[in-house]
């Protein structure tokens, strides 16, 4: 009967001293799944995530924050960067948004953010992710026309 009290109590004291992100990492690395493990590399190193979700909407972006292993999280955040579809028969990405070069515009403008941009999705509509390079991206798979970033 001892050590269910012994066991809460030992529980919040460890959380004294172990930050919530490096307890959220440490469970996400060792029971995550691979989307979760995924997004929690692409947070954990700042690098961009391409997501397509089933509609065929497709994200290159930034995560704002990423899910964690509670039942309830069912969404996270992302700070888009570019933007488009799939291609209904190639299910090549299409580019449609550049998020950028509308930052850098409104950048001057004091009553809006980059931060304003952050869009909510759900995990349970991402059909695959991966992490993203711009200038790869520029070099071997936006070609021409519509989908080239100017320089």
């Amino acid at each position: 009967m001892l050590c269910i009290p012994v066991g809460i109590f030992s529980a919040k004291v460890w959380n004294l001293f172990v930050p919530r992100e490096q307890g959220r990492e440490s469970a996400v690395e060792t029971d995550g799944d691979s989307l979760t493990w995924l997004m929690q590399k692409a947070l954990k190193e700042g690098r961009m995530l391409s997501i397509t979700l089933e509609s065929r909407k497709w994200y290159a972006g930034y995560l704002v924050d990423a899910p964690d292993l509670r039942p309830s999280e069912k969404y996270f955040s992302l700070l888009p960067i570019l933007s488009g579809y799939r291609d209904k028969d190639t299910l090549e990405a299409r580019r449609t948004i550049r998020y950028d070069v509308v930052y850098e515009k409104i950048a001057e403008d004091a009553g809006i953010s980059a931060e304003d941009f952050v869009i909510t999705l759900p995990l349970a509509s991402v059909r695959t992710a991966n992490l993203f390079d711009l200038a790869v991206y520029q070099d071997h798979f936006a070609g021409s026309g519509d989908n080239a970033l100017p320089d």
